[in-house]
């Protein structure tokens, strides 16, 4: 009998998990826009007009902000400045959203789904022994918007957060004052 309940409850896991993951995935893919207009700038090109101002269909002498009108509006903020970073009082675990696994932060900073994951194992026992213990999905919407925290602030402004995706965007996206260069800062190492 206790077999038999071992045997369902991981069947009732790995069917929460494939759950989860269909319903996460369908919810974000209701995120993309089906707008007719062109979104890169290759789609934007027109290589019917042979001006002489393009040159094998490529415009010479043009910014990225010519090619893209979102990109002068919206420049990329690639994180705080060291300056910044001391002035809130930012610590090296406030970088890192520890709230999920990861977790998708809709443009309305109200909503947000989120996968968190219980994991038991690797052990020096055995280094392959990986299992999950649960798998949660969360939905969240605040229905008033309140001032972003201290830790909201010092964390890098991107759409995906939780673990991974703070991890991903402190250590491959971020480029002013970057966790190797607070490391560094910290044990006097230059």
């Amino acid at each position: 009998m206790k077999t038999l309940t071992r045997y369902l409850a991981r069947k009732a896991h790995r069917v929460a998990l494939g759950l989860g993951i269909c319903i996460l995935a369908s919810g974000l893919s209701g995120c993309a826009s089906n707008s007719q207009t062109p979104r890169t700038p290759i789609e934007r090109l027109d290589f019917n007009n042979s001006s002489p101002a393009s040159a094998g269909g490529v415009q010479q002498g043009l910014t990225i902000a010519d090619y893209d009108p979102t990109y002068k509006d919206n420049p990329a903020k690639l994180g705080l400045s060291e300056d910044q970073s001391k002035a809130l009082g930012c610590s090296l675990g406030d970088r890192f959203d520890r709230g999920a696994t990861i977790a998708y932060n809709f443009d309305d900073n109200q909503t947000q789904v989120a996968l968190n994951l219980s994991i038991a194992g690797p052990k020096f026992s055995d280094p392959t022994r990986l299992e999950f213990n649960s798998v949660l999905l969360r939905y969240t919407h605040k229905f008033s918007k309140p001032p972003p925290s201290k830790r909201e602030k010092c964390r890098f402004q991107s759409s995906f957060q939780g673990l991974v995706g703070s991890a991903y965007n402190e250590f491959f996206v971020r480029n002013s004052y970057t966790v190797w260069k607070e490391l560094r800062h910290k044990l006097n190492l230059k």
